[in-house]
């Protein structure tokens, strides 16, 4: 009987403590729902978002049969794009396209400028090889030779398993070939050729490879004969 009291106790000290604290109840669930539907909100808007960016972004893009004499789209269009949807991907994309048209531009110190930029902001995007790369470029392109080189190298290093790196390669041994360091630059042809590269680039490098070897002879290395050990030589008699 006395468990019964008990109970029935509890469940009145219940509904006394809800009656006196609805009100609250009412605002926590309401405060929950609101931020469950803000959220879904946001995930909404955003992915609307995304959407007219890439919207915007394809809507620069030259079709396949435009005629040749299609002019170039602005680097101004790209940037307009990144800068009205900064924080999606697409917005990221068209940062690394103003950079790569404002390369093609031939306006290689903006181009170097504009690739800094997108590394700095965007280091972990799928486009920092290739604006890494952009970045040694430029740099190459003014005839700053020792800071390219060095560009291209962190390309490979730091970037290894990326598809750009095999270009930063073929680069780097251009820039030791224009240093006269064609031992540096045989070294990078030979990693081009390994066995284990299944590049269709490989046979490239080995054209280029023995081009350079005809031009410096003198890093052929001698074949190596084995000489027969005195143990093994046949008794004179």
């Amino acid at each position: 009987m006395s468990v019964e009291i008990t109970e029935s106790t509890r469940w009145i000290d219940f509904l006394g403590w809800l009656e006196v604290n609805k009100q609250r109840l009412f605002i926590a669930v309401a405060l929950l729902g609101a931020t469950g539907i803000g959220f879904a909100v946001v995930q909404n808007s955003r992915a609307n978002q995304e959407s007219e960016a890439s919207r915007s972004l394809l809507a620069l893009h030259i079709p396949l049969n435009a005629p040749t004499n299609t002019p170039a789209i602005p680097a101004a269009s790209f940037a307009k794009v990144a800068g009205d949807f900064n924080g999606t991907r697409a917005g990221e994309r068209a940062n690394i396209l103003a950079a790569g048209t404002i390369y093609n531009e031939g306006k290689y110190p903006e181009a170097q400028v504009e690739f800094q930029k997108f590394l700095t902001a965007f280091a972990s995007s799928p486009w920092a090889p290739t604006a890494a790369l952009g970045l040694a470029s430029a740099l190459e392109a003014q005839g700053k030779n020792d800071e390219a080189l060095r560009a291209y190298q962190t390309v490979i290093s730091g970037y290894p398993t990326a598809s750009v790196v095999e270009s930063a390669k073929f680069s780097e041994a251009r820039i030791h070939q224009a240093k006269n360091q064609p031992d540096q630059a045989l070294k990078v042809y030979d990693d081009l050729i390994k066995p284990s590269n299944t590049s269709m680039r490989s046979s490239d490098a080995f054209q280029l490879r023995e081009l350079l070897l005809k031009k410096y002879p003198n890093l052929v290395k001698p074949a190596v004969v084995p000489t027969a050990s005195l143990t093994n030589a046949v008794p004179s008699k």
